[in-house]
């Protein structure tokens, strides 16, 4: 193909040559591109987690906060299912993407919601600046108090019915937001600069978007407590095996 473009590029009159020339070339960088773009499932696997959990810490709430739960509400550290799946991971590519990955920011907000006194979900993983749409359902006056390194600390008042939005200008792993009115209001945003990451599910499963090129990467599953791990992967056709990643309890002191 290449080689009958330039016999045929030759043969044009050369007041039309550049004019020619340049839809043909775009058009053969859109299909090499095209080519190398992955069409497959992507990236997916699942997060486990070895060893046992110390248990989690009952919470005292006080008596207007807990008429809400459904349940007695402890604190989350080590959210698993049965076969040792492990939520609340980030998961994300930490090597190897192209200066082509870095697209604009999408602008459909995330939701985070103020549900009985306790932010939901308890982790969010969102772009840079693309914004985090924080509401207020409780009939509970509440703050949102950041505690960011790289971005913006700031600490908003949040009553109720109220709704906050958020946007963060620089890559951070885990920002907590706490209220400082119930101390067992907080719940964590991790900021990416760039689209191929995601939050493991109550099963520990998850999958990052599709769009990475075939190719090496690093990707790396964090959790709060126990840790990180990293791994190389290799997309090929658009999808990898599944990956797994195993997160071991941390040795207690």
């Amino acid at each position: 193909m290449v080689r009958f473009a330039r016999i045929h590029y030759r043969r044009l009159p050369s007041a039309f040559e550049s004019k020619a020339m340049k839809p043909s070339l775009f058009i053969l960088g859109f299909v090499l591109m095209f080519n190398l773009r992955s069409l497959g499932d992507g990236v997916e696997g699942r997060v486990t987690l070895r060893g046992i959990p110390p248990p989690e810490i009952p919470i005292q709430m006080s008596a207007d906060c807990a008429q809400g739960q459904i349940q007695p509400t402890t604190t989350r550290h080590f959210v698993t299912n049965r076969d040792g799946g492990l939520a609340n991971v980030l998961v994300v590519i930490r090597g190897g993407l192209w200066k082509e990955d870095q697209l604009a920011a999408p602008q459909n907000a995330v939701a985070m919601n103020c549900v009985a006194c306790q932010l939901e979900p308890y982790v969010v993983a969102v772009r840079t600046g693309q914004p985090v749409l924080f509401r207020n359902d409780s009939r509970f006056q509440e703050n949102l108090h950041f505690d960011a390194r790289a971005n913006r600390a700031r600490n908003i008042g949040f009553p109720s019915g109220a709704t906050y939005t958020a946007t963060f200008d620089q890559a951070e792993d885990f920002i907590r937001i706490k209220g400082d009115m119930h101390p067992w209001f907080f719940g964590y945003v991790c900021v990416v600069d760039h689209p191929f990451f995601a939050v493991t599910g109550l099963d520990g499963k998850f999958q990052l978007p599709d769009g990475l090129y075939d190719g090496q990467y690093v990707l790396e599953a964090k959790h709060l407590k126990a840790g990180a791990a990293k791994m190389e992967i290799t997309v090929r056709n658009g999808r990898t095996d599944p990956v797994e990643f195993r997160l071991e309890v941390p040795a207690r002191k």
